[in-house]
């Protein structure tokens, strides 16, 4: 699906943004490694460090977006598999995240304790194999406009946090893959990144 597509890093061997050319990410806190993915070339992480994508995904609360990746882990720890948030300002931002019980968490806050929306999958993700999802936002600045797609299928979610009263726009941080920033980080493989500027269907 190309129609809105406005960040595409597929790491078959790289870290460049395919709808952006001539911009690369760099790993922060430990070489990168490609191994194979689950479409090519995958990038891996050990939980020591992340990967910088710059500027890509600078989405906000005003408009609808979308959040595609796949994933696979064998641990069921608390990490982020996405983020684009700022740890030094209550965390302002959004984050694609997985909880200890491997359940798989959507963040789009302005502050993460009492400013933004929260929802959870019902259900954990099977560990030790490949996961495709999807998180699509349509712009209203509630929960009921954000939905989790696993592998496909729409998931039942649940509503931890619907209170979002002002801006999640992370400007000044850059797209990290495998991790929030200092914390969080993640150990497995991440495949194929894309961002969209509308919500997906």
């Amino acid at each position: 699906i190309d129609q809105g597509l406005t960040t595409h890093f597929p790491f078959d061997g790289d870290a460049c943004d395919h709808e952006l050319p001539g911009s690369e990410g760099k790993f922060v806190g430990g070489e990168g490694k490609f191994v194979e993915g689950r479409m090519g070339r995958a990038v891996e992480f050990d939980g020591d460090g992340h990967l910088d994508l710059g500027g890509a995904a600078d989405f906000s609360e005003q408009k609808p977006f979308s959040l595609s990746v796949w994933f696979k882990s064998d641990v069921k720890r608390p990490m982020s598999i996405l983020s684009r948030m700022d740890e030094d300002n209550a965390l302002i931002g959004f984050d694609l995240h997985l909880t200890k019980q491997g359940k798989l968490q959507g963040n789009f806050v302005a502050r993460i304790l009492d400013d933004g929306i929260r929802v959870e999958t019902e259900k954990p993700l099977a560990a030790g194999q490949w996961h495709h999802v999807l998180a699509t936002y349509d712009g209203s600045k509630f929960a009921a406009g954000i939905k989790l797609y696993v592998d496909g299928q729409i998931r039942p979610t649940k509503v931890l946090m619907d209170n979002l009263s002002n801006p999640f726009r992370a400007k000044d941080q850059p797209l990290r893959i495998g991790s929030r920033g200092s914390a969080e980080r993640f150990i497995g493989e991440i495949d194929e990144l894309r961002g969209y500027a509308r919500e997906l269907m």
